[in-house]
């Protein structure tokens, strides 16, 4: 498939990838937290780039840095559908039960700002995807939503410039989107008939897989 040129991942994970993609259109229910790590030759961040432009295309930087604040949180979620964080490198307890909570729609609370004893919920449901070389996914509630991908080095021979790497992309970009359209197509038509495993937390991102992988 095209979009395998730019996320360098092994074969058998590719239907991961692209059940984060496809699970990301449906906005009511749980969403897995996608990580793509890898050594500094794989190119996770310009892999994401490209993910990002398929789902929650935008002009400006696709990534952002990974904060507590749920008030910050919450100011992401209010203009991105995919809530995409840049070069972590560690998840703490604290910050892995914030982000099982964005995922699956878990409550946000924060301080009104000017105020010290009123305080406003937000309910997000949004995928996370994580960009980096981290550890902590151990932690129970995160490991079990988690769809992690490492990315392969990019061979020397292989690697072209960023300017010859976005042409291509451009020219490539929408027989993957139509491609990705139809595999929704499929999904939409078939995940009812799937029973999930219960291998993944999620049950609704695992029927979307196990049509993927019936479709591939």
């Amino acid at each position: 498939m095209l979009i395998a040129r730019y996320v360098h991942c092994q074969p058998e994970d590719l239907p991961l990838v692209l059940t984060v993609l496809v699970t990301a259109w449906f906005s009511d229910v749980p969403q897995p937290v996608f990580s793509l790590f890898g050594n500094a030759d794989s190119g996770k961040s310009t892999a994401m780039r490209f993910l990002l432009d398929l789902i929650d295309p935008s002009t400006t930087q696709p990534g952002g840095t990974l904060d507590k604040d749920p008030r910050n949180l919450k100011a992401v979620a209010s203009v991105r559908r995919v809530m995409c964080f840049d070069n972590v490198s560690r998840i703490d307890a604290e910050m892995s039960d914030l982000l099982a909570r964005i995922s699956t729609g878990g409550e946000l609370l924060s301080r009104a700002l000017y105020t010290d004893d009123q305080a406003h919920i937000t309910e997000l449901l949004r995928p996370v995807w994580l960009n980096g070389i981290m550890s902590g996914f151990s932690r129970g509630d995160l490991a079990s939503r988690a769809v992690v991908v490492e990315l392969l080095p990019v061979e020397p021979q292989d690697r072209l410039s960023m300017e010859d790497l976005n042409s291509q992309w451009a020219e490539e970009r929408p027989a993957i989107f139509a491609g990705l359209l139809t595999l929704t197509v499929d999904v939409l038509r078939k995940r009812d008939s799937m029973r999930p495993t219960g291998l993944h937390r999620h049950a609704e991102f695992e029927r979307n897989l196990l049509v993927i992988d019936e479709v591939l």
